[in-house]
């Protein structure tokens, strides 16, 4: 039994590899493709110091529920952004099925 558990999470790190490979690759591509996805994170890296200059001001309940609130934001987006990643990849995988195209 703790030969397949080791298999599998053989699998599950070459898999989170391939992943964080592939999220690289996207990010430098879309730096060289995409000239607005620099600004745009230039302008948040900025905005993030403002951010929390103002959110010291605020109470600590106010804090508590903004960075709440940040961190759901954040975690759905990524949930998001990794369903769809696989969707497409699901979706590229049954068109090449379909074209004959995976042997």
């Amino acid at each position: 039994m703790s030969g397949y558990i080791n298999d599998v999470m053989d699998i599950n790190d070459a898999l989170h590899k391939l992943t964080q490979e592939i999220k690289e690759s996207t990010r430098a591509n879309m730096i060289k493709g995409v000239p607005h996805y620099t600004e745009l994170i230039d302008s948040l890296e900025e905005r993030e110091k403002q951010f929390f200059e103002v959110l010291d001001e605020c109470s600590k309940e106010q804090k508590v529920f903004i960075r709440g609130y940040m961190m759901d934001l954040r975690d759905l987006q990524e949930l998001e952004g990794e369903f769809f990643y696989m969707r497409g990849y699901t979706d590229c995988i049954i068109l090449m099925h379909r074209l004959n195209l995976l042997k």
